[in-house]
């Protein structure tokens, strides 16, 4: 997932890095930064890494309201997440990704929010925290298999639960974005089951949620992507943008097709209204999509395996990064045939 830091251009990727197989090896977080809009990337380097712990998944997002009003970024990841002892942990750079830290240990404060005995089971799927056109911060969580948000009108200071609760259609490991007017949040989330994304609605910033019609997107049951492209003056301005895996079935070996859309609607985030296009054809897995205005582009990024070098699922991280010219040059989406 990668966030940006508006009033410099730098882009600012977090990713999980695997030193085993399955969900319960040892991990890490890692960073590093752009300054010419994603093309080259330095200053590598791990905010959080311990041995034993399986820490990795997490949030990331510029707080603007952060340092006094310059502005910082803020990262979020946990270590034991099947465990009642789960850290989920703060951290902050406020030197533009130069340097990351520590700002707390919160898991027993979201437990208490969610109305939970411990934090087992809560964590962040990797995706975008974001602030709100009325500087409310929102990050997605998972808690007990649901999604859920967590919002702060304080810059971070202080963290609150959002109503999603047990009440509402099963998801998981969601993501956000804001309507171009600022007046609803979208939530989506994989669901147990199917082939297309949960949908809720937020028109308080996140304090409260009601739960829509399911997407007509594709999902593969993985981590995914939500931005929206702000280009005033521009027939895509407000369109939200979303990538993922798009399927299970087809020559490769689990989740597959990386997918792009675009919201055909510039105000609202209809559930089928999407022009949906196959960027790689390919195994893959988590995803993110983030537009970058400076230079009119998307940028895609997306775990995958290297077929033909390794069976590891987890092996690289994908970087794509394209105009909106060329998405348009795409094939739409085929979905494959059961």
């Amino acid at each position: 997932v990668t966030a940006r830091n508006p009033k410099t251009g730098r882009l600012v990727t977090l990713w999980q890095v695997k030193f085993g197989r399955g969900d319960a090896c040892p991990m890490g977080v890692g960073v590093m930064a752009s300054d010419d809009h994603g093309i080259t990337w330095k200053d590598k380097r791990y905010v959080y890494l311990h041995a034993g712990d399986n820490s990795g998944w997490g949030s990331l997002c510029w707080n603007p309201g952060g340092a006094g009003g310059e502005g910082e970024f803020l990262l979020w990841t946990c270590s034991h997440v099947r465990s009642p002892d789960n850290r989920i942990m703060l951290f902050r750079s406020r030197d533009n990704g130069q340097k990351w830290q520590h700002v707390g240990d919160y898991q027993q404060a979201i437990a208490r929010e969610f109305d939970q005995p411990n934090a087992i089971w809560t964590y962040f799927g990797v995706n975008r925290t974001i602030c709100t056109s009325r500087g409310i911060l929102v990050a997605p969580m998972v808690c007990q298999h649901y999604a859920r948000t967590i919002w702060s009108g304080d810059h971070g200071r202080s963290w609150h639960a959002g109503n999603l609760d047990d009440s509402f259609p099963r998801g998981n490991e969601d993501a956000l974005v804001e309507t171009i007017d600022g007046g609803t949040l979208i939530l989506m989330a994989r669901p147990p089951g199917g082939d297309h994304n949960r949908r809720f609605e937020s028109t308080d910033g996140g304090k409260t949620s009601a739960s829509k019609e399911d997407t007509t997107l594709p999902t593969a049951m993985v981590n995914f992507g939500l931005d929206k492209i702000v280009a005033p003056g521009t027939p895509e301005h407000g369109r939200v943008v979303y990538c993922a895996a798009a399927t299970r079935r087809g020559p490769h070996q689990g989740r597959q097709r990386l997918v792009v859309a675009v919201n055909r609607d510039p105000i609202q985030v209809a559930r089928d209204q999407w022009d949906v296009r196959l960027l790689w054809d390919a195994s893959c897995n988590y995803s993110d999509v983030l537009y970058v205005p400076e230079d009119e582009s998307l940028l895609v990024t997306v775990e995958t395996m290297q077929p033909g070098v390794t069976s590891y699922s987890y092996a690289a991280i994908r970087y794509f990064k394209m105009s909106l010219r060329y998405w348009r040059s795409l094939p739409s989406y085929v979905p494959t045939p059961r």
